[in-house]
């Protein structure tokens, strides 16, 4: 019996010296309306309280930028016996004065509501204290709610920064409203890592008059759609996207198409008008459930009527050509949706976003729409329909060129512009001579009655010009 029980006892003291004590975290890792999450105090992997090395620091976050988080302690036991400490700071670290320290034991107290949407929970007690009957436990609680103060809205200002200069043309004077799609069924921390890159790689000012973009983010999750909105900053966008919760990515991720549909209609009914919309949608697979068609399908109506330009960033170490996203998400003409290998933001950027005859289609226009013919429209649109369809817009960051030539030597070519609307003495279409290179005619601006300008060249060549930010929807050239 003697030796039975000293060997019990061994595989016990064993059994307590190897086990790990884990600090635990908050399940959900986010909140939001009417979704709370839960905190439990740390123990060890055989159930027992135990002592995190004297601290462990817990993050929990709002899903809605304007709400804040606010923290209930159900039970707190053993935190005054053991000295022990509750602080919690506004933001995502740990630093500065916390808004709220608890040293007491109590029961369903709660504490003021965060500024942020972001909160950072320290848990301290001594580090001598190991008996698990003295240690403090606790179970806590966060849910969304109004915060204590709210910020002074940004204001506008019209003199842009400037990056660092490895990006050209400089992503911080770019205007756009980009809605942001994260497919939560990929690798989640490349997939975290490359939303953050783009994400970076912008210079976001959320007010409506600013110059600069903004950006819109969605989650594809395996139980639906999370929509972000269009009043988050880069620092909010940055923290949603680098603490992606990889539960809601694991089975199949759904298109949505009823739901995301009601989504992006919402979306891109908040965009700003004269603004260049640009939808970024990262994945690497194509296994997506394409759900049923409901009320607000995605077909290319949504995409052409808005007249956004969407482009598939895949990610995929082994990429290959993607279907179901492509298939859901692509317009017509100038809103045909680009695929992309990445290969990092300066890639993704000067060859798709910023480069106008890609995100725009401009090369696969032209030759299949205008060669050999003599007229000229740009944007290209379908005819008429009954309801009229919105006219679509240029792109900015246009540096686009064709020829056209005489088919009789002896006659001028006539240029004519039975209207034009360009954003004024921004944006430009310009008549070369194509042999000289002289500058024959240029037009900018808005113009309803034709304009007409005769040329004595054998061939022209046609340079459209836009720049940065705003744009119109475009002309129509004959060429006689």
């Amino acid at each position: 019996m003697k030796a039975i029980f000293l060997t019990l006892l061994s595989l016990i003291l064993i059994q307590s010296v190897n086990s790990t004590c884990a600090p635990g975290q908050f399940t959900p890792a986010f909140v939001s309306a009417g979704r709370s999450a839960f905190l439990s105090s740390p123990s060890d992997d055989i159930g027992n309280d135990c002592n995190p090395n004297g601290q462990a620091t817990y993050s929990i976050y709002t899903a809605a930028p304007k709400d804040a988080v606010i923290i209930s302690f159900k039970t707190v036991t053993n935190l005054k016996s053991s000295g022990g400490r509750i602080d919690l700071y506004d933001g995502i670290t740990a630093t500065g004065t916390p808004y709220f320290t608890l040293t007491d034991d109590v029961s369903g107290q709660n504490a003021p509501a965060s500024i942020s949407p972001n909160v950072t929970i320290v848990y301290s007690v001594p580090v001598a204290i190991t008996d698990p009957n003295a240690l403090p436990v606790f179970f806590i609680t966060a849910e969304s709610g109004t915060p204590s103060t709210t910020a002074a809205p940004m204001t506008t200002t019209t003199v842009l920064p400037t990056g660092d200069g490895s990006i050209i043309p400089d992503p911080f004077q770019s205007q756009n409203d980009v809605i942001l799609i994260l497919d939560l069924g990929s690798n989640i921390d490349q997939l975290s890592k490359v939303a953050v890159d783009i994400i970076k790689t912008y210079y976001i000012n959320i007010a409506n008059t600013s110059l600069s973009t903004r950006i819109n983010m969605f989650f594809l999750t395996n139980t639906g759609t999370i929509q972000y909105s269009w009043e988050m900053e880069q620092s909010d966008l940055i923290t949603f996207a680098s603490r992606i919760p990889k539960a809601l990515g694991k089975g199949q991720i759904s298109i949505a198409k009823d739901v995301l549909g009601a989504q992006l209609i919402s979306a891109l009914g908040q965009t700003r008008s004269g603004v260049q919309k640009t939808l970024i949608l990262i994945t690497d697979n194509d296994n997506q459930a394409a759900d049923a068609v409901g009320l607000y399908p995605i077909t290319s109506a949504i995409i052409d009527d808005n007249d956004i330009h969407p482009v598939i960033v895949n990610i995929s170490p082994t990429p290959a050509l993607l279907t179901k996203f492509a298939g859901a998400y692509t317009g017509t003409f100038t809103n045909t949706i680009v695929q992309h290998s990445y290969n990092g933001t300066v890639d993704l950027f000067e060859n798709v976003l910023f480069k106008a005859q890609v995100l725009c289609n401009l090369d696969d226009i032209l030759a299949k729409k205008y060669v050999g013919k003599s007229a000229f429209v740009f944007p290209f649109s379908l005819p008429p329909t009954t309801p009229p369809t919105p006219p679509k817009s240029y792109c900015n960051y246009m540096q686009y060129n064709f020829a056209c030539k005489v088919e009789n030597a002896a006659l001028p070519i006539t240029v004519t512009l039975n209207s034009y609307n360009l954003e004024a003495g921004k944006d430009f279409i310009q008549v070369y001579d194509n042999e000289s290179n002289n500058l024959m005619a240029e037009f900018t601006g808005t113009q309803v009655a034709a304009s007409v300008e005769t040329i004595t060249s054998k061939a022209i060549k046609v340079v459209l010009v836009t720049d940065n930010n705003g744009i119109s929807t475009g002309w129509l050239s004959i060429f006689i």
